[in-house]
């Protein structure tokens, strides 16, 4: 009998179990009084691949992504479902806080039986008013959705801040529902689901096209998992760790497929970051596409970072090369200011051969850059400018190259002298347009009850802004005027 023919069957059976699992009393004819109501009922929800038994549900109060002592957890039963007593502080917390479910071997998926290999599921803190009963389902779908909010928050501030930070800060806490929405909205497009549908109780529903889809996502969670836990194993040290496995395209091969991306932060500022595609069984690797290592350090009132990175060319028969940038910041007066260097690339016979590699600091770096970004209430200016090849070995600062030990030798105040008068502002002329071969300017503003994101290239501009919907108006100028519809 198919599983949705047996889903339709025994759906008014299930709802009874659930009901009766979710319910604050039993069933005793016991004629004692009536116990008091209780100011909240807990948390209740499922945990959906097929249903799963045996998985432990945890809110997630420090960001740390580890299930700490004190932090309230319930065991899932029959068709998923768990309920999660939360104390005052606790429900307080519970939209600032990530819900996770660890899946151990020996748990049971009620479709396919009992887990051979442990993963992780997770749902994104909703960072708004819940209603006081609500319904939070933990699916692969739900997982998705968190892992690329993970990716692109982690990569200017690695791991996710603790509910606390969440509550007190107000800049941060938008960002973050920004960041779901916009990931939301891709994985809505992608697969032609809307977001109800998404967060369903998908088996329930019968919505086979949500289930498949959640099928294939499993694969990749409980590889990442194991992944994650041998990364965890080899740098006990790391401050924060990722792993997502994923199928589909990437910029470094021509050809759908299964990769894996792996982020490691490590203590004092050390970055790495491995782009790998997988073979189908998804424990062997097929192709190193790319690795990234990144060090920083103090440099007198400033920040030094040194990249170093190595990509394979798309054809495979040719070597992979190597690029190495130097990133010198400061601030000054509520403004962040940065100086980098490129140098030549060069060739190895593998992406992480690059990465073992000395620097070789010629005379003069191949591209240089200068970046200036300013916060002005709840809105935010970043702007770009890449020098000339002729431009970046000529003025004032044609003598700031390999400035990892020049701290003392060097004074802040000349890069901030010549920075300042690039203003940052999108409406802004830019002075001395010659001097770079490219720019670009943007402005993020979120002091209005949606995003408006406003980017300007050289000659052009764009401006996206974001409906109640969650759908996105893309619109184009020659002159930040005029505006229509982007074709």
């Amino acid at each position: 009998m198919s599983v949705w023919v047996q889903r339709g069957a025994e759906r008014a059976l299930l709802g009874l179990a659930v009901s009766g699992l979710l319910a604050c009393g039993g069933g005793s004819s016991d004629p004692s009084p009536t116990p008091p109501i209780p100011d909240a009922k807990p948390l209740a929800g499922r945990v959906i691949d097929g249903y799963v038994r045996g998985a432990t549900v945890w809110l997630d109060l420090n960001g740390n992504r580890v299930r700490d002592a004190g932090e309230p957890s319930a065991v899932s039963q029959q068709a998923g479902a768990y309920q999660l007593e939360l104390g005052p502080a606790d429900r307080a917390c519970l939209p600032y806080a990530t819900l996770f479910a660890d899946v151990p071997v020996g748990a049971v998926n009620e479709d396919s039986g009992p887990v051979s290999a442990a993963y992780q599921m997770a749902l994104a803190p909703r960072l708004q008013a819940l209603s006081e009963d609500p319904v939070m389902n933990i699916s692969p779908l739900t997982t998705s959705i968190w892992e690329q909010v993970e990716g692109r928050v982690s990569t200017t501030q690695p791991g996710v801040s603790s509910c606390q930070t969440l509550q007190q800060n107000q800049a941060l806490r938008e960002s973050l529902s920004q960041e779901i929405r916009t990931v939301t909205q891709e994985l809505v497009q992608r697969h032609n689901l809307s977001e109800p549908r998404i967060h369903a109780d998908f088996i329930q529903t019968e919505d086979r096209a949500a289930y498949l889809v959640a099928q294939d996502l499993v694969r990749g969670l409980k590889a990442g998992f194991a992944h994650r836990q041998a990364l965890k194993a080899s740098h006990p040290d790391a401050s924060y760790l990722r792993v997502e496995i994923y199928h589909g395209k990437t910029s470094y091969a021509p050809t759908e497929g299964w990769y894996r991306v792996s982020q490691v932060w490590l203590p004092g500022g050390g970055y790495r970051e491995e782009l790998v595609g997988m073979r189908a069984g998804l424990t062997e690797v097929s192709t190193v596409h790319s690795v990234r290592e990144e060090s920083s350090r103090a440099w007198g009132s400033g920040r030094y970072i040194l990249r170093k990175s190595g990509t394979q060319h798309w054809d495979l028969s040719k070597a992979a090369y190597c690029i190495v940038e130097e990133v010198l910041t400061v601030q000054h007066q509520g403004r962040e200011y940065s100086l980098s260097n490129v140098f030549p690339a060069d060739e190895a016979a593998s992406p992480a051969e690059c990465l073992v590699r000395a620097p070789d600091w010629r005379d003069a770096p191949t591209a240089r850059s200068y970046r200036v970004s300013f916060r002005d209430g709840r809105i935010h200016h970043d702007a770009l400018f890449s020098l000339t090849p002729e431009a970046s070995v000529s003025g004032p600062l044609a003598d700031w190259l390999n400035l990892k030990d020049r701290a003392a030798s060097l004074d802040p105040a000349r890069l901030i002298e010549h920075l300042a008068p690039l203003d940052y502002r999108v409406e802004a002329p830019v002075v001395g347009e010659q001097r770079f071969v490219y720019w670009h300017k943007r402005k993020t503003d979120d002091s209005g009850a949606l995003r408006v994101q406003t980017d300007r290239y050289v000659g052009e501009w764009t401006r996206e802004s974001m409906r109640a919907d969650q759908t996105r108006l893309k619109e184009c100028s020659r002159d930040g005027l005029s505006w229509v519809v982007c074709s």
